[in-house]
């Protein structure tokens, strides 16, 4: 597949021809990074509106949200070695999915420490 760019060489314009194509695993780790972070903060929402006492339907959207993000990940920083394809998916990708894993560790931490404390 051929793609082109318009590049402004000294004024004048030029147009660049390449073969670069876009990464599935990029475009697919981009995906499961947006599902990961919309879950998590619908969990979020939910369990400060119900304050804390939600069902056990969050808890496995919570689980099915690590699990995407871990999926992504995996998929971001595979793609992201790939050979003659646009980086723009696979960085996204890895960064939506790194910080959904973030986010709920952080979850994670917190409940198991106000567990333990209290």
């Amino acid at each position: 597949m051929k793609l082109w760019n318009k590049a402004s060489l000294g004024g004048s314009r030029a147009y660049k021809f390449t073969s670069k194509s876009q990464s599935y695993r990029g475009i697919m780790a981009t995906v499961l990074g947006i599902i990961a972070m919309i879950s998590f903060f619908a969990s979020l929402v939910s369990s400060f509106k119900a304050a804390g006492q939600i069902s056990a339907r969050m808890g496995a959207v919570g689980f099915v949200s690590i699990v995407f993000a871990a999926v992504g990940l995996i998929l971001g920083v595979l793609s992201l070695g790939e050979k003659e394809k646009f980086v723009w998916f696979p960085r996204l990708g890895t960064l939506f999915c790194a910080l959904a894993l973030i986010m709920w560790c952080w979850i994670l931490m917190l409940g198991t420490g106000m567990a333990i404390l209290g």
